[in-house]
């Protein structure tokens, strides 16, 4: 089925004005790590090699900041399938502030460090 696209609404698309963007950069050593294994019985037969782990990090701001990494393990079949374990519900981009909503005052809370 086609989807309908919204009619414009005459204003420009894009973010407010004067606002600067900023990304906050994954941390090369997290204060802590969480492996997360691929529930095997949700797998087609067969054999599977792991391959690595995907990485998403969020930061937790309570005073000190605190790094979690979930790594979720990630298989492969004989035919070169991959298969990635499934991020805890919230965990959705490479990097988030936990509890938070991405404003200024907390990437500002971020960057005095």
């Amino acid at each position: 089925p086609e989807e309908a696209i919204p009619e414009k609404d005459g204003q420009k698309s894009g973010g407010s004005k004067r606002r600067c963007g900023d990304t906050l950069k994954k941390v090369a050593n997290p204060d802590r790590i969480e492996k997360i294994e691929i529930d095997r019985r949700g797998l087609p037969p067969g054999e599977y090699r792991q391959v690595g782990f995907e990485t998403r990090q969020v930061f937790d701001i309570d005073i000190s900041r605190m790094v979690t990494e979930y790594q979720a393990q990630v298989l492969e079949d004989a035919r070169g399938k991959r298969y990635v374990a499934s991020f805890p519900v919230g965990v959705s981009k490479a990097w988030k502030i936990a509890g938070f909503p991405r404003s200024r005052v907390v990437l500002d809370l971020y960057h005095a460090e």
